[in-house]
Parts: C-alpha cells; structure tokens; sequence
C-alpha cells in the first residue's frame, strides 16, 4: 500500500497494489503549519541529507544528522544509508 502523503505528492500505485492506505485529505487540509520550522536554510553535510530525512519524517533532525556526517566522515548519502543503524544510534 501507498501512504497518503505519497498520494499528495503525486505518486502512482505499483503494479499489485489496489488502494492507498486510509484516506487523510481531511486531516492535512485542516491541519495548522503555522508552528513548522523551515529547514531549508540548514545546510546539509551530505547532499540529499535534507530529502532523506523528509522521506524519514526526520527532517527536524537535520542539525543532528549533520554533526553525525562530520564526526563519521560521511561524504555521500549512499554512506549514509549504510550506515544508518549507527545514525538512528546518534539520533536517539
């Protein structure tokens, strides 16, 4: 199944799946952004950092997951990726 925010990002269902998981349109028209953080002006250590942990629900992280690259030397986000136990580690 397909998550509804992939839904409103523009994303297709896959060859087999039938629906996308339960319908929250309501809950996102009427939630209130007003208290969200713009993150775009952090930059990121590791190129396609900031999408990644978008991806993750993780984007307030961003700071964090920066120092981690640093001190580990993460200089791709595929390193990243492999690596990601150790940054869940550092993250909690």
């Amino acid at each position: 199944k397909l998550l509804v925010p992939c839904k409103s990002l523009g994303f297709t269902l896959a060859a087999g799946e039938s629906q996308f998981t339960e319908d929250m349109s309501d809950a996102v028209s009427e939630a209130d952004f007003s208290k969200v953080k713009d993150y775009k002006h952090i930059p990121e250590a590791v190129p396609g950092l900031q999408t990644w942990l978008l991806l993750l629900c993780l984007e307030d992280r961003i700071e964090a997951a920066n120092e981690w690259c640093h001190e580990m030397g993460a200089a791709t986000l595929e390193e990243v990726i492999e690596s990601r136990e150790d940054l869940a580690d550092f993250l909690q």
